[in-house]
């Protein structure tokens, strides 16, 4: 039988020290004043995620009540949607707003963009 690192520990159900599985390299879960892993209230049917999986009868009802339906949006909906986004982020409402600094590289972007077409239109010129 091929030895792999552990084996003896797992044969002898000996656990390693908190701090020799650290020293491995290993995730160890944090743990409160209790010793208890503070995630311990997320497993199981405390997990807000949790949910028992649907029976059959179940299934067959939502299967019959959603038989039909069309998931998709109007071009009317559609347009009122977007009329009411209009402006949401714009200027101070926008989460980024930063109270109308432009950073440099802007500026220093726009005056390369100026001097590029500048080029390019004498170049233009010459060549005609």
């Amino acid at each position: 039988m091929k030895d792999f690192p552990g084996l003896k520990e797992f044969i002898r159900n000996e656990k390693p020290s908190r701090e020799e599985l650290l020293a491995e390299g290993a995730q160890l879960p944090v743990l409160d004043n209790d010793g208890k892993d503070i995630h311990h209230f997320m497993y199981g049917r405390k997990n807000s995620h949790y949910q028992p999986p649907h029976t059959e009868e179940t299934k067959r009802k939502l299967r019959t009540a959603l038989k039909g339906r069309t998931w998709s949006w109007s071009e009317e909906s559609k347009q009122k949607a977007s009329e009411a986004r209009q402006g949401w982020y714009k200027g101070e409402n926008n989460p980024n707003w930063k109270g109308g600094i432009t950073s440099d590289w802007k500026a220093y972007d726009a005056m390369k963009k100026r001097e590029y077409r500048a080029k390019r239109r004498e170049e233009k010129l010459r060549l005609s």
